[in-house]
């Protein structure tokens, strides 16, 4: 009986090894996550499956216009003297249709065949608008679709480098964080090396109460800085890895040094704010903005259709030709004209002029705010330098002082705890240099994007 406990037992804890192997939490670099992130972040998905459904719609739209081909067959398959079947005209009919010239030449090649025996009867049926040569509704529409299509691309190179550029911020602050965890856990090390001595020195008289309580507040002070920071690193972990889709049993690998880093950082330091080309740079963030896309198009769709308007109100001609090899060969011209429609065309004109004239307005208040949010940027990067060349002097002196408190600890002079004091000091200026460079660096990424999101995206990816 003993023995059979122990083997129920035994194969128990594998089954609990297996099942905590099957756990196991996975571990992502940076590529990885960013690469995970962008294949399941909610908007970009919607985004391009919007893409998607457009280049259908554009297909769809192109088919229509494309050879269409039609089938008619009529057959009596039992005939029965007593049923009167005379009226049905037993023949097979082949009808094909090409739409050319944005749907303004209808091709219309037709055979058909009598089951009693005649020749096959083939011919050729021809429509086209010769004047005012309008579009189809169908060309229209595919225009607006291939617009639509064109500001949808745009948009998601936009969302993409934007997602990228708010990962790898929240990733350099968590790189950071950790960085001064550390710091702050040698603090606190410390903080309670200096209490535990004061209260040693105060039962032997050799330390005042008001020395004991200040060791006890700056011991609480550094309790509740490590707390607060480790609190700031758990919140922001959640958060990125919440953005990333990741399950919470997964973990971040925090390494600065990866070629997403090394590349991007390339890229943006060819940014050199003394020779920046501010019209150069809003002409590029014409052509990537989803926004300025949307006006543009806008614009140019407006005024294809008060020219088609203006044409709507011409005569309208066109020709159908038809040839049989029965009949031969036959034309008609149609005339068409619309010699009063109670003003109707023109009010429709002066709208469409109207529109047009809004559009401008909005095109030319989107180019002012962008201007503005450009040189806002500008000046964002401009402080973030000025920030990095303030935080490494502070550093230089940092380490200035830590080599000349150095000596003087070597020399005797003062306590070992003012020496560890002041080597944390260097580390939390050296971790405040590097948050300067990061700012810098996300700055100027920010700057990128603005104008040329597409090389953000292109750099993710290779």
């Amino acid at each position: 009986m003993k023995n059979k406990y122990s083997v129920i037992l035994f194969i128990a804890i594998l089954t609990l090894l297996s099942l905590t192997s099957g756990l196991q939490a996975a571990e992502y670099n940076l590529e990885e996550l960013i690469t995970k992130g962008l294949n399941n972040n909610l908007e970009i998905r919607q985004l391009e499956n919007d893409i998607e459904t457009t280049k259908r719609d554009i297909k769809l739209g192109k088919s229509r216009s494309d050879w269409q081909a039609n089938l008619n067959l009529n057959k009596v398959l039992i005939e029965e003297d007593t049923v009167e079947i005379n009226q049905i005209n037993e023949k097979v009919n082949v009808s094909l249709n090409k739409k050319l010239s944005e749907d303004n030449i209808n091709v219309n090649p037709t055979v058909s065949y009598d089951f009693d025996g005649s020749d096959v009867i083939y011919g050729m049926n021809v429509n086209m608008n010769i004047y005012p040569n309008l579009p189809s509704e169908n060309i229209k529409r595919l225009i607006r679709l291939n617009n639509q299509l064109n500001q949808q691309k745009k948009e998601l190179n936009t969302l993409k480098a934007k997602l990228v550029k708010e990962w790898l911020n929240k990733y350099y602050q968590l790189v950071r964080l950790e960085e001064e965890l550390n710091i702050l856990k040698d603090r606190l090390e410390l903080a309670e090396n200096n209490y535990a001595e004061l209260k040693e020195k105060a039962e032997i008289n050799e330390a005042g109460q008001q020395e004991l309580l200040q060791g006890e507040a700056d011991l609480k002070d550094a309790e509740y800085n490590l707390k607060e920071t480790e609190h700031q690193y758990s919140q922001l972990k959640t958060s990125l890895m919440n953005s990333l889709q990741l399950e919470k049993n997964d973990d971040i690998i925090l390494n600065t040094e990866n070629k997403i880093i090394v590349d991007l950082k390339e890229e943006t330091n060819n940014i050199e704010l003394d020779k920046l080309n501010k019209k150069q740079l809003i002409e590029n963030i014409m052509k990537s903005s989803s926004q300025f896309i949307t006006n543009i198009n806008q614009k140019s769709y407006l005024k294809k259709e008060l020219n088609w308007l203006q044409k709507e109100d011409s005569p309208q001609v066109s020709v159908e030709g038809s040839y049989n090899s029965q009949t031969d060969f036959s034309a008609v011209l149609n005339i068409n004209y619309n010699i009063f429609d109670s003003g109707v065309n023109e009010l429709e004109v002066e709208n469409k002029k109207q529109s047009i004239e809004d559009n401008e307005l909005a095109l030319k208040n989107l180019y002012l705010e962008t201007e503005s949010s450009l040189q806002q940027l500008i000046d964002k990067v401009e402080l973030a330098k000025m920030s990095v060349k303030k935080n490494k002097i502070l550093f230089e002196k940092a380490v200035e002082e830590t080599d000349i408190i150095t000596r003087q600890y070597k020399a005797g002079a003062i306590e070992e705890e003012v020496l560890t004091n002041k080597k944390l000091n260097k580390k939390s200026a050296q971790v405040n240099l590097k948050r300067a460079n990061d700012n810098l660096f996300i700055n100027k990424l920010e700057l990128l994007i603005m104008t040329k999101p597409t090389s953000v995206v292109q750099e993710v990816h290779h």
